[in-house]
């Protein structure tokens, strides 16, 4: 069903001055799901919910369950990998590493909104896809 307004999803980048920040910072060198990097994000905003303490209770480690699966993935490719469903190592969280974070992600989608409130484009590339759609065989190529 035709949209007359287009769905764009923030993708913000690494900006390449505040990774050499937060390298500088981190204790820790693997990561992914509530690892220093995301629990030092939760510390600048919600403290009371990041639980630091209780990072080393359990492993973050990837397990490599699934590693000998070449070639294929599969539903449960995260637990395979990450049963304690989180990855690296929560314990070291700085608030200061997630303060760079947000306000670096926070200017980003800040200027998304500034490109996205003059653009036409989407919007016209949008219903000409909608009207090509209709007949794709006549559609130029």
């Amino acid at each position: 069903m035709p949209l007359n307004y287009p769905v764009v999803f923030f993708q913000p980048e690494t900006d390449p001055e505040v990774a050499q920040q937060i390298r500088e910072l981190r204790k820790t060198t693997t990561g992914g799901h509530a690892d220093e990097t995301e629990t030092s994000m939760m510390m600048a905003h919600r403290p009371d919910l990041a639980h630091i303490e209780r990072g080393k209770e359990q492993s973050g480690e990837d397990m490599k369950r699934l590693d000998h699966l070449f070639y294929g993935y599969t539903g449960i490719w995260w637990y395979a990998k990450y049963p304690n469903h989180y990855a690296g190592d929560g314990s070291e969280a700085n608030p200061e590493i997630g303060n760079l974070l947000l306000d670096s992600r926070a200017d980003q989608l800040a200027e998304l909104i500034r490109i996205l409130k003059k653009d036409t484009t989407i919007l016209e590339l949008q219903n000409r896809f909608y009207e090509e759609s209709k007949n794709p065989l006549k559609t130029k190529q």
